[in-house]
């Protein structure tokens, strides 16, 4: 069997991160390693690397730049396990997710990337199936595109360069590089692999309940795929228009900003790279 080297960038959670160590204590699975890839300066997690660590095989990575993909990059350099995945500091594993997981590679070890259902989230669908670049540049698959559901080979990550650090919290385009990854993936004709059997928990906010700032800066990132991978006009269409006539119909102020705030952060994402030739 296999084991996967999980790497977790972390900046200003405690509680949280102890409730991921806990759910990974209760893991059914011990060929398991969690990289964190600490951003804080103040030691906040010191202690609580020092007690899981006889609990749990951990690396404690220190890393003062806040860019979130410079610091998952960074940790998957120190990994020892051929799979790989990312976690959020704040999310947490059902007991049998990981143990599934290793299984799922060791009976497909044609697959690349393997998606797992994110529990909270409303988009997922209730089918596992083979993902194509097609169905992902679409923006219509049915899964979260985020990198808590993500398992992949290292290999595959290494070739295609990593997450991509023009995306990511801490910059300009603040969101967007789990996205960026599966279509970096996907465009590669890697083989993908949706399992709804399997699922991790992250509590799902949405859209309205983020800071506006927060909102258009991860918003760019969605427009910056657009651009990046030459997605067919209507797809840019249909993501421009949605917001815009989301917009014009809303008779509330605070959903006029919303989407004004979504329709900006794609179309300065979608121009980004323009801007800086």
């Amino acid at each position: 069997m296999t084991g996967i080297s999980a790497v977790i960038a972390t900046y200003n959670r405690k509680d949280e991160l102890k409730n991921l160590f806990d759910s990974v204590t209760q893991s059914e699975t011990s060929f398991l390693e969690l990289i964190i890839v600490d951003q804080n300066e103040d030691g906040l997690i010191d202690d609580l690397i020092r007690r899981y660590s006889t609990l749990l095989d951990i690396k404690h990575l220190k890393f003062k730049e806040r860019q979130n993909s410079k610091a998952r990059n960074f940790g998957v350099e120190m990994a020892k396990h051929s799979l790989i995945c990312f976690p959020d500091d704040d999310c947490w594993f059902d007991k049998d997710s990981l143990t599934r997981v290793l299984a799922y590679f060791d009976n497909n070890p044609k697959t690349d990337l393997l998606i797992i259902r994110w529990n909270e989230n409303p988009a997922f669908q209730l089918n596992s199936h083979h993902l194509t670049y097609k169905v992902i540049s679409s923006f219509k698959a049915p899964i979260g595109y985020a990198a808590i559901t993500l398992f992949m080979k290292k290999q595959v990550f290494f070739e295609l360069g990593g997450f991509d650090i023009t995306f990511g919290i801490g910059s300009y385009i603040g969101g967007g590089e789990d996205t960026e990854l599966i279509f970096k993936i996907a465009n590669a004709r890697k083989h993908i692999f949706y399992d709804h059997s399997i699922g991790v928990n992250h509590l799902y906010m949405p859209a309205r309940n983020r800071s506006l700032a927060i909102m258009r800066s991860r918003q760019r990132g969605i427009g910056l795929i657009y651009s990046k991978y030459k997605l067919s006009p209507f797809v840019v269409a249909r993501g421009m228009v949605s917001p815009l006539w989301k917009m014009i119909i809303s008779f509330n102020f605070e959903s006029i900003k919303l989407y004004y705030n979504i329709l900006v952060g794609r179309l300065e994402g979608f121009f980004y790279k323009r801007k800086q030739v």
